[in-house]
This record gives structure tokens, C-alpha cells and sequence, in this order.
């Protein structure tokens, strides 16, 4: 008996065919006693996945009619199986998540949909979760956008064990998630599930030999109560994840109809808030900062205000988390600093006293991929102020997104003569190893230890430490929030250098803060 085989010629490329007969391949057909067979493979994609066997009598000479009728339906298997390979692929890219392999929003709908249906007919209800990871844009522009995919993967995992099999995981976008949960009989089984998600996403991750830790914010929508629309359902989990962000993060909320029109409301400021920026609507207001053994000004805080058309003056509080959460801070902040450098050099212009404008820095301006102290350069070139009379105002935790690109910063910073001082000192990290390696020229101690420091016997003695250590390390330390004069006379005693708060003056505009001034060199 023979073998069958079959491949191609290493010369000619060309299929050979050979006849054979063997054990696994006697089979009795009505007419053929002993037969024989010839074989040819089907390849996909270049490996081969099958033969096609061709049955004959035993001696039967093989002609070229049969050969090419072989190669032909060989040929067109081929193409059918990859034919339908592609479009099984193209059906999974259409429906799947590349980097996670989870339904997109594609299928995420269809599934949801489904669930609808099912649980209208047998009386159920559903869960649709909305998962947003806690400031994940950070892990993308200080670990690299490599480490965030492996993140993002590793959050992927978390998720699905974290249900059942007939619930659905979907990425819908970034760092966005969406759980459906099925067949569920309270809205009581839906929160401890999403309690459950929340803890199983805060256990440390690896990045990059170093563990990491995330939170998120869930939003919860329920179906029938919420509404019996897949859209309606996705867009109220979403409204409720908003405020569940808004409210702290790291907690899950129930969506309530009251959300949307909260919601509806912060849609349409944000975009007041981009005419306002295009339009020129901010001002500035000026707080005095004051030299504590001369008491003379010797700075200035700059304050953005908007000044609203309809609503009047509105303070910070009601717009700056709106500004860092879209990106608006961006063009926000740009203005706040070429206002604030073109105004000192107005009044040094007007033969007032020289002083040292301090301006704020939120932390959301370095986690835009974007160039501060570029910015600042430009700033100061174009309103021709020396870059002695700027102060920068930064928190701890912008120091602690990126310790090495933060140091690059300020020591940019210095070389051109800009002065850098750390907000809000004692808030934050509170890491003083960081003062030694970080290029700083003062510390602001926060009014919270300011407020009660007649009273606190431990917020005198943090001040007290505070103050201490700074001059140390040659920093120069100003207190915020002086409203009285026992305050003034006990900072003074510890050897605050620079003070400033309502005890002097509120924010003031930048005519009345001329008016100060003059009077100082009256």
C-alpha cells in the first residue's frame, strides 16, 4: 500500500499529486473495489489547513482535467475559508476593543438592547454602570501612554472578574468602562456589585516595577425605572458618573432626574465660559501681599474674576473646576498671567513702587501635554516685564505629578529669574524631603492653619514648624488669610516674613490696588 502525499515542488513551486492506497482510506464504493487517491492541499494565508482527495480505481492514469479540477477547488476553498476568516475578523474589530478585546460601544449597544427585551418580557431589572477612571490622563502624560495601555488591560481583567458571566464589560472610550448587569431583582444587588468594582480597581497596580494606585467614579442607571431607552439609559449613567466625579470620586451614585438639569446647567456655563475667554470677559483683582516687619506692599496675588453679562461678578468657585476639567484652564490661565505682567508694568509705567506679581498655577496645566514654562516665556517677552517681579504660585500636589520634569520646570524657571512659591503648604503631601530638591524661594502657609492659630495650640505649632524649617532652608515663608491683628502680632513673633489677607485689604481692582500703592509713596 502506498502513502498519500502531497506538497509542492521545491524547484517548480508547482502542487504534486500522488497516487496511493492505504489502510485509512479503503472505503467501498458501489462499482470500485481497490481504489486508489490522489491528494492536493488547501492552503490560508500560506499554512496549510486540509487536503482535497481525489478517490479513483486502483491503476487509473491521472489526466491533466482531473489535475486542474483539483488545483481549482483547492484554490476556491481557499479563498472561501479566508474569505470568511477576514470577515469574522473585520465582524470582531467592528465589535471589539483592540487593546482589551472587550464589546466596544458598537456592541455594547446591541447587547444592551437585548437585555432590554429579555427583561421586558420575563419582568427584570437591568444595571447600566459607568465606569471613568480618577485622572487618568496623568499615567498618560508622566508614565507614557505604553504604561497606560498595560494599565488600561489590567483594569479590563479587574472588571470582568469582578461579575458574572452574563454580565457585559464594554470599553467605550480611553479610560471609560461600562458594566450591564442582567437579571438583577433590587437596586440594593446593583450597588454592592458596584462597591465590589470599585474596591477591586483600588488594589496597587504594577507600573513599571512600582505600585499604583487608582480610584474611579461609577454612575448608575437603572432600567425600568430610569428609562426603558439603551440611550437614555448609557446618557443617565453617565450624568450620574459626572456628579459622582464632581461629588469626591472614588464612589458610585445613583442617577435622579435633578442630575440632568445640574448637568444642563454646567453644559451651559462651560460654553458662556468659552465666549467669556473669547470675548475677554475676565478680569483680574489684585490682593496686596505685605512686607511683615516694614509693612509695606511689596506684592500683589492676581485673582481672575468674570465679569458675567447677565450674572455679574463671579468668583472663582463657580467656574475654575468647569475651566480644569474641559482644558479650558489653558487659554484661562494664559490670559490671567499676560493681564496680571502687562498690568505691573502699567503701574511701574506710572511711577508706582515696583512689586513682585504672584500669580496661580493650577495643576491641570501640566497634564494637557503642555509647555508652561514656554508659556511663560512668551508671556513675559511680549508684555516686556523683567522676570524678577513674577512669582509663581504652585501646590504640593503639582510638584508630586512628576518630580523630575517638575524640577527641570523650575530650574528653567530660576535661570530666567522667575521667582517660584509652593500654595497652600501643609495641605498636600506634606513631603519635606522634597524642599531640598525642588528650587523654591518661598512657602505660602495655607489659612486654614492661619484661621485658628490664636486658638490651635497644634496649628500654632505647625506654623511655628513651618516658618522654622523654611528659614533653614533659606525660603522666605508669607501667610494668607490674616484677618486679625492677633494674628498678625502672633506670625510676627514666629518670623513670618510676608503676609496678606482681609486684615489689609480684599481683592481689589486694578484701580484701587494703584490707589494703595500711591498712597504708600505719598
Amino acid at each position: 500500500m502506498g502513502s498519500c502525499l502531497c506538497g509542492q515542488s521545491a524547484s517548480t513551486g508547482k502542487v504534486i499529486f500522488t497516487s496511493a492506497m492505504d489502510a485509512s482510506h479503503e472505503v467501498n464504493y458501489e462499482g470500485i473495489g481497490a481504489h486508489g487517491h490522489y491528494c492536493v492541499p488547501v492552503k490560508v494565508e500560506g499554512r496549510v489547513i486540509g487536503v482535497i482527495n481525489l478517490y479513483v480505481e486502483e491503476g487509473h492514469e491521472r489526466t491533466a482535467l482531473e489535475e486542474d479540477f483539483l488545483v481549482s477547488a483547492a484554490n476556491t476553498l481557499s479563498g472561501i475559508i479566508e474569505r470568511k476568516r477576514m470577515e469574522e475578523k473585520l465582524e470582531y474589530m467592528a465589535n471589539n476593543d483592540a487593546l482589551t478585546g472587550l464589546p466596544n460601544r458598537v456592541l455594547f449597544f446591541d447587547r444592551l438592547g437585548h437585555e432590554i427585551k429579555s427583561s421586558t418580557r420575563y419582568g427584570y431589572m437591568l444595571g447600566v454602570l459607568y465606569i471613568d477612571i480618577d485622572n487618568f490622563k496623568l499615567i498618560n502624560d508622566t508614565m507614557g501612554h505604553d504604561a497606560g495601555d498595560r494599565l488600561i488591560k489590567s483594569i479590563a481583567d479587574r472588571l470582568l472578574k469582578s461579575i458574572r458571566e452574563s454580565d457585559t464589560v464594554s470599553r467605550m472610550s480611553g479610560d471609560e468602562f461600562t458594566v450591564i448587569l442582567s437579571n438583577v431583582s433590587n437596586v440594593n444587588q446593583i450597588e454592592i456589585v458596584s462597591n465590589k468594582l470599585l474596591t477591586a480597581l483600588k488594589e496597587p497596580y504594577d507600573v513599571n516595577g512600582q505600585a499604583h494606585t487608582l480610584t474611579a467614579s461609577i454612575g448608575i442607571s437603572v432600567f425600568p425605572s430610569d428609562s426603558s431607552s439603551a440611550g437614555e439609559l448609557l446618557k443617565h449613567a453617565d450624568t450620574a458618573m459626572s456628579h459622582a466625579k464632581n461629588a469626591g470620586k472614588d464612589i458610585c451614585m445613583l442617577f435622579n432626574p435633578e442630575m440632568d438639569e445640574t448637568l444642563n446647567k454646567r453644559i451651559a456655563l462651560e460654553k458662556e465660559l468659552r465666549l467669556a475667554i473669547e470675548r475677554d470677559e475676565l478680569v483680574v483683582h489684585y490682593q496686596p501681599q505685605i512686607d511683615i516687619s516694614t509693612g509695606r506692599i511689596i506684592g500683589a496675588e492676581a485673582l481672575v474674576r468674570w465679569q458675567h453679562p447677565q450674572k455679574g461678578l463671579l468668583y472663582p468657585d463657580k467656574f475654575i473646576t468647569i475651566a480644569e476639567d474641559t482644558g479650558l484652564i489653558i487659554p484661562l490661565g494664559e490670559q490671567v498671567l499676560y493681564k496680571s505682567c502687562k498690568q505691573n508694568i502699567a503701574w511701574q509705567n506710572e511711577g508706582l513702587p515696583p512689586i513682585i506679581v504672584a500669580v496661580n498655577v493650577s495643576t491641570t496645566q501640566i497634564s494637557w501635554n503642555y509647555d508652561l514654562a514656554d508659556m511663560v516665556f512668551d508671556v513675559l517677552d511680549k508684555t516686556k516685564m523683567p522676570p524678577g517681579y513674577l512669582e509663581l504660585e504652585i501646590t504640593e500636589s503639582f510638584c508630586m505629578q512628576n518630580v523630575d520634569s517638575t524640577v527641570s520646570m523650575l530650574h528653567r524657571f530660576n535661570a530666567r529669574g522667575i521667582q517660584v512659591a509652593i500654595d497652600d503648604f501643609g495641605t498636600g503631601y506634606s513631603s519635606l524631603s522634597y524642599l531640598k530638591h525642588l528650587p523654591f524661594k518661598k512657602l505660602k502657609v495655607d489659612r486654614s492653619f492661619v484661621n485658628e492659630i490664636t486658638r490651635n495650640q497644634d496649628d500654632l505649632t505647625i506654623v511655628k514648624t513651618i516658618i522654622d524649617m523654611s528659614h533653614n532652608l533659606r525660603l522666605k515663608v508669607i501667610a494668607e488669610g490674616v484677618e486679625t491683628a492677633e494674628q498678625l502680632e502672633i506670625l510676627r513673633a514666629l518670623g513670618c516674613d510676608e503676609v496678606q489677607g482681609y486684615l489689609f485689604s480684599k481683592p481689589v481692582t486694578a484701580e484701587k490696588f494703584a490707589a494703595l500703592l500711591k498712597d504708600e509713596g505719598g
